[in-house]
């Protein structure tokens, strides 16, 4: 006898198999009763056969499982292949019931692409036939390949005869899922059943409801979608993370609610205690969502989601929890799911640590919209920049522009957050290089009344600007181009480009370098311009890849959709005439975050394009560099175009991606000068 070891909703279950079983002609005992009938796919299909109807691919052991799909390089491919089971009895026993573990992704419909059969008069050969019953499944699309999932089926109905199952796989030449199947397992009885916790979830709760993370999740779970790590209770608290030893993972993770029935109230709200920090934006890594047709247990992607505004704050160190209250009062009447949805990337994790959430009846308090630049002075250019009280105003907004003020002084060294005026040095010496602190005010020692400017390491704008080694620069003038965002827990401006064309020291506004002739140029401040978007290969899953950006006034392409999908599409400017040019070059700005491999990204040049990119010739032009890939700074990018002078040219920004990474790219400035 041969004993197999599997598990099953974390239950380690032991089938004990003979080894006659592989030797009795498609049919296995497997016992007294001819159960249980095991078969995993780790090296064979074993006692399963495989059988290809229609289409160029078959099921073939892969990844140690069952593998079927109809996507091929890159191309789908219309299927229908069975992967079948040798005849087993259910004659002997009262119920049956077959347990499959797998992993499912891409499918358009896995409900209708992947069946589970069954039949009493299979023998062999063409499935089709013989006479099939389907036996109704809940199948769950996949997040990643690594994590398996279980489905069980009643096959009761088919007691007293000798049966086949087979798993029937279909896909079209528009869409092909893959599946890979682990293991079937089919026994006695209804199947196992996860046992039900001190605080089982799903159920709909009346307000108010309230749920501690002291000791457990109660009546809340938890979802990841993607990423290593996962929502855990630590510290007496709800804590998700995506740094761990020293790294930073990219993760997307939910915490779900029960659902909760909004009903008997006029106004309602949700108080939520927590601690967040090291975010870039907690309000855009950390928010809160409504739902009113989630299916308790399920992957969220399968809801409508809304969401709920909410003002988050990220805290100053881990004892003191932050107490925000967020109005719910849009759902009275509805019963309604709540999430909180984590994200991170592979270049910042924040930390996210909730004590408590409780729904309640109350009208809660909803975020104030963020000042606009007109309650401050200036519009953000270089010709006439915010001045600090309308870049304090627009810090949720974080636009890329230029902000002025005086040098007041500097974060004090060995500091992450600024939560005083001590922690600022308003006056020499001076002890950190990073930083300094700038106020409308030349006198200003109010820290709520100024930005604290990043200063980049090896830039000029550290070099020339930072205290610790200028202290003279102390009360002079600067005006500095970056993002405005929060910065030591403050108002800041970061991510500065930090060379001699992002700032001016003392004097005033420099003016940006003069330009040469310009031939043509498109900011995409306010659209797409003259530019075309063609999209080669766009999947039915996104809508767009290139878009306009009005909030960073560029366009911007990505392929990412809770998950990366393969893509391809042009940003394509209008004929260029360089016919009468004596030189010429290109000059835009670019960012590229969440970069993928080399060659993903480029920019094309052609003299014989009409109207369909793939209809023409193509050369990539060689830029004089390109943005690091892993963050959301603007740098200025050049290439000259002399041997194309006297022709007529286009040019043209080529995004491809692919399932394993799809980076986001944003241009802007597109010059084309003599």
């Amino acid at each position: 006898m041969t004993a197999i070891a599997t598990v099953y909703n974390n239950t380690w279950q032991l089938v004990i198999r003979s080894a006659r079983e592989l030797d009795f002609d498609g049919y296995v005992p497997g016992g007294d009763n001819g159960l249980p009938y095991y078969q995993d796919f780790a090296s064979s299909f074993g006692t399963y056969t495989t059988y290809d109807v229609a289409g160029p691919q078959s099921w073939e052991i892969d990844y140690n499982t069952a593998k079927m799909t109809g996507y091929a390089n890159s191309t789908n491919y219309a299927n229908e292949d069975w992967l079948i089971s040798a005849k087993f009895s259910l004659e002997n026993v009262s119920s049956a019931s077959l347990t499959m573990t797998y992993i499912a992704r891409y499918f358009n419909n896995l409900d209708s692409d992947i069946t589970l059969q069954v039949s009493s008069d299979y023998t062999s050969g063409d499935p089709t036939s013989a006479n099939w019953t389907q036996v109704p499944a809940t199948w769950i699309s996949g997040s990643n390949w690594n994590d398996f999932v279980s489905t069980t089926v009643d096959l009761s109905q088919f007691v007293g005869q000798k049966v086949c199952v087979a798993v029937k796989y279909l896909s079209d030449d528009q869409k092909a899922g893959t599946i890979e199947v682990q293991s079937i397992l089919i026994q006695e009885g209804s199947g196992p059943t996860p046992p039900p916790g001190p605080n089982p979830g799903g159920e709909v709760q009346n307000m108010p409801y309230s749920q501690s993370f002291a000791s457990e999740f109660g009546t809340y779970m938890t979802y990841d979608i993607f990423g290593a790590q996962s929502w855990e209770i630590d510290y007496n608290t709800a804590k998700m993370t995506g740094y761990v030893g020293g790294s930073y993972y990219a993760n997307e993770d939910w915490l779900i609610s029960s659902p909760v029935a909004i009903t008997g109230v006029d106004d309602a709200k949700m108080t939520m205690s927590y601690i967040g920090r090291y975010f870039n934006n907690i309000n855009e890594e950390v928010t809160v969502w409504a739902s009113t047709n989630y299916i308790w247990g399920s992957d969220p992607n399968m809801a409508s989601w809304t969401q709920v505004p909410a003002a988050l704050v990220e805290g100053s160190n881990w004892n003191d929890f932050i107490t925000t209250e967020i109005s719910l009062t849009d759902y009275v009447g509805q019963t309604v799911t709540f999430a909180v949805k984590y994200i991170s990337t592979d270049s910042k994790a924040g930390t996210m640590e909730i004590q408590s959430i409780t729904i309640e009846e109350g009208s809660g308090v909803t975020p104030p919209t963020p000042p606009t630049p007109g309650q401050g002075e200036g519009s953000g250019t270089a010709d006439d920049p915010y001045n600090v009280a309308a870049g304090i105003g627009l810090q949720s907004e974080e636009p890329i522009a230029w902000v002025h003020g005086y040098i007041v002084g500097a974060v004090k060294s060995g500091l992450s957050s600024v939560t005083s005026n001590a922690d600022i040095n308003w006056s020499a010496p001076f002890d950190l290089a990073t930083n300094v602190v700038i106020a409308d005010d030349a006198s200003c020692n109010e820290i709520s009344q100024c930005i604290i400017v990043n200063l980049p390491a090896g830039k000029p704008l550290r070099i020339q600007v930072n205290l610790m080694d200028n202290p003279d620069n102390l009360g002079k003038h600067l005006a500095v181009n970056g993002k405005l965002r929060k910065y030591f827990n403050q108002a800041g401006l970061r991510d500065s480009g930090g060379t001699e064309n992002d700032f001016v020291l003392e004097g005033g506004v420099m003016p940006p370098p003069a330009p040469g002739t310009t031939i043509f140029s498109e900011t995409f401040a306010s659209g797409q311009g003259q530019f075309s978007i063609q999209d080669v290969m766009l999947p039915q899953e996104l809508t767009y890849v290139w878009q306009h950006d009005g909030n960073y006034s560029c366009m911007k392409a990505s392929a990412y959709v809770n998950q990366a999908y393969a893509a391809e599409s042009w940003l394509v400017s209008p004929v260029i005439d360089l016919s009468n040019a004596s030189a010429a070059t290109l000059k835009f700005d670019q960012a590229v975050n969440y970069a993928s491999p080399d060659g993903a990204l480029s920019v094309m040049i052609s003299t014989d394009y009409i109207d369909e990119v793939l209809q023409c010739t193509w050369t990539e032009l060689n830029l004089s560099q390109w943005p690091a890939g892993n963050n959301w700074t603007f740098i200025n990018s050049t290439a000259d175009l002399s041997q194309y002078l006297g022709q007529r040219v286009t040019i043209a920004f080529k995004y491809t991606s692919n399932f394993s990474a799809s980076a986001t790219w944003e241009v802007k400035n597109f010059v084309v000068e003599e």
